[in-house]
């Protein structure tokens, strides 16, 4: 049985990481706020340790606990992993993104600006540069028409299960396919604006693009407004 150390907040993949055969959760670092009161108790019943951190430093203060595990594994953490831990200790990452052509936070919001036609939720080795290193897995979904990025890392995290079985057959004297490069985008800024020469498609777009942050932003008389929907006339005038 692999001993891990989880990085991150997402409550699926410790959960997963319990119910594995494979591994134990020897503990957890995790960003102040963001673990619910039943997951945290669900840790301290079970007698994992959680760590919270602020910052790449605060990661430093635990050598002696990274000693003792086979893997470090990262998902949905704010907080990038000193490259002094990474070049000492078998450090993964699972990005919700294709290493190829969505590098950077926020890959969901990107897959619908861009139209893709997948998602996909890669586990990777990570590497010198921020999501690169050896894809060890991927999971890849279907986007369909009224995909959010809610609804696309719902169905992304049922994929956790299958990348936890390809950690769990982690050979380093396998050679895994490595991406060194791909392409990288910077946090979303004005591409996120509803604009006033925006049409229908656009506005949706962008409105399913951030349903996670109460929708897309726009201009209104000087003010900064979130919008969550948006209705054809015709269909005001149907539902009468």
């Amino acid at each position: 049985m692999k001993k891990i150390c989880y990085m991150g907040f997402n409550e699926e993949i410790i959960l997963e990481i319990l119910n594995n055969n494979n591994f134990e959760l020897s503990f957890v670092i995790t960003q102040n706020n963001r673990l619910s009161n039943t997951m945290l108790k669900l840790l301290e019943v079970m007698k994992i340790p959680c760590y919270i951190v602020e910052n790449k430093n605060d990661l430093l203060k635990y050598d002696e606990l990274y000693d003792k595990v086979d893997f470090i594994l990262s998902y949905c953490f704010g907080i990038i992993i000193p490259d002094t831990i990474i070049s000492k200790y078998k450090c993964f990452n699972i990005h919700p993104g294709d290493l190829i052509t969505n590098r950077g936070p926020y890959p969901l919001v990107r897959n619908i600006l861009n139209d893709d036609e997948e998602a996909v939720l890669t586990l990777h080795q990570i590497g010198e540069k921020i999501d690169t290193g050896a894809v060890i897995g991927e999971y890849r979904i279907p986007i369909e028409k009224n995909d959010d990025n809610v609804s696309l890392i719902e169905k992304l995290n049922n994929g956790i299960g299958n990348l936890l079985k390809e950690l769990s057959k982690y050979d380093q004297k396998k050679i895994y396919p490595i991406v060194e490069d791909g392409k990288y985008y910077k946090k979303v800024k004005d591409e996120v604006y509803i604009k006033d020469n925006d049409d229908y498609v656009e506005m949706n777009k962008k409105i399913r693009a951030q349903k996670s942050y109460g929708g897309a932003l726009a201009n209104y008389k000087g003010f900064l407004v979130r919008i969550s929907e948006i209705v054809r006339e015709e269909s005001r005038v149907n539902k009468k």
